[in-house]
């Protein structure tokens, strides 16, 4: 299946697509973590518009099974550097039930998004049939 999906990124001119800088780490929750970000978008005469934007991602697999959410809660609410120490690794069974939360968040998060879209949208179209 993987194998598939590459296959079709082969007519994709990478010079088109949009690049992301990740910044500071603004804040981050057991279900991920958010960055400041430049996003880079090519320009059709070339050169590139730069916008100053907030990013989210959930965390990694890796990163659950490394303890990183809790050593990060640890790090935010300023416990000495023993207390990373005395973080125990999680059970696979804790891992697989935090991933599970962590892409339901997810899920959520992105279908709000959607939502918000589809509402300005509307009130897009809205305004312009008033302006009309």
């Amino acid at each position: 299946e993987a194998e598939a999906w590459a296959g079709s990124l082969d007519d994709i001119n990478v010079s088109t697509l949009p690049v992301i800088r990740v910044g500071n780490r603004i804040r981050s929750s057991l279900y991920g973590t958010t960055h400041q970000v430049l996003l880079f978008l090519p320009k059709e005469n070339g050169g590139y518009e730069i916008l100053s934007c907030v990013a989210k991602r959930p965390w990694t697999m890796a990163e659950l099974y490394a303890n990183v959410p809790s050593k990060v809660s640890a790090f935010e609410e300023q416990q000495s550097e023993s207390a990373f120490d005395e973080l125990t690794p999680p059970e696979p069974w804790e891992v697989d039930y935090n991933a599970k939360s962590v892409r339901r968040y997810w899920e959520v998060e992105i279908h709000c998004n959607k939502k918000f879209q589809q509402k300005k949208e509307l009130y897009d179209r809205l305004q312009m049939q008033a302006l009309s």
